[in-house]
């Protein structure tokens, strides 16, 4: 009677904020006391500031964009994309009180169109353009680049991306390279999830390659509750092998099997680079 009552309350948004019926309730609370990916959320609070942009990319429900929100405040910008239309629908209920959040119903890549999106047979915030779950279930989403976007916007400066798109991250970035050179102090908060991708040695270090041929350069990784310092790489399989060792720790202490990676441009590093946690 009791789990049954606060899953209600949980799914009609009665705890401030609504989660889809197949969240356990642990998670809705989770969720609720910023407890998910608290090393990322602990870096946003000291990253960004008052009348900052934010762009989240695959915003699912909203986390990262509501929390970003109060981060920027009214006099600044949250972008949120987000292509399921079950996932939208919730997140422009969940932000629908705070006007300096944008919700835009389309997925994001390097062009824009009509895609694809598969369907997660199990979890509704990984749905993506691989069918990783093996569901064959698809549907059709609107694609955008984000130059394209903010060009026809007029979005003329960007401080922080945050990138969760399972596996399509590569498209992603080479769809902004133009934000990238007109942002220089801009920084990427991007999943590394390897287990996301079929060839899962290749294609990570293709999202690694594609990172430094952007003139990129990963400063630390983000896990549950820590933060990893990457220490000097030259080249992909130096610091691939440093991310493995990351999510290693990650999957034996948490249960997770990918870290959020920080980028920047070279020889730029946020204030908050200074607050360790763990050093391989």
């Amino acid at each position: 009677m009791i789990r049954s009552t606060i899953r209600r309350a949980c799914q009609l948004g009665l705890l401030g904020f609504s989660y889809p019926s197949d969240f356990p309730i642990k998670t809705c609370l989770r969720w609720r006391m910023l407890r998910y990916e608290r090393a990322t959320v602990d870096y946003l609070k000291n990253l960004l500031k008052r009348g900052d942009v934010f762009i989240d990319v695959g915003a699912h429900i909203g986390y990262y964009a509501r929390y970003a929100s109060s981060l920027v405040g009214r006099t600044g910008r949250v972008f949120a994309f987000e292509p399921h239309p079950s996932n939208y629908s919730m997140l422009v209920h969940n932000c629908r009180q705070l006007p300096q959040i944008e919700s835009i119903n389309a997925a994001v890549s390097d062009s824009s169109g009509q895609a694809l999106l598969y369907e997660h047979s199990t979890s509704g915030s990984s749905h993506a353009f691989t069918d990783i779950s093996g569901s064959g279930k698809t549907i059709p989403v609107r694609k955008l680049s984000l130059d394209e976007w903010v060009h026809m916007n007029k979005i003329h400066r960007v401080d922080v991306i945050l990138v969760d798109v399972e596996g399509h991250e590569i498209s992603v970035l080479y769809g902004m390279r133009h934000i990238i050179e007109n942002n220089p102090n801009m920084t990427i908060i991007m999943e590394y999830c390897p287990s996301n991708y079929r060839n899962k040695d290749e294609e990570a270090c293709d999202l690694i390659k594609s990172v430094q041929n952007l003139q990129l350069y990963v400063t630390c990784a983000l896990g549950q509750s820590k933060k990893y310092t990457i220490p000097e790489y030259k080249s992909c399989s130096d610091l691939k092998n440093t991310l493995s060792e990351a999510i290693e720790v990650e999957f034996n202490s948490e249960g997770y099997d990918y870290v959020n990676i920080v980028i920047r441009r070279q020889g730029m590093k946020p204030t908050t680079e200074s607050s360790v946690n763990r050093k391989f």
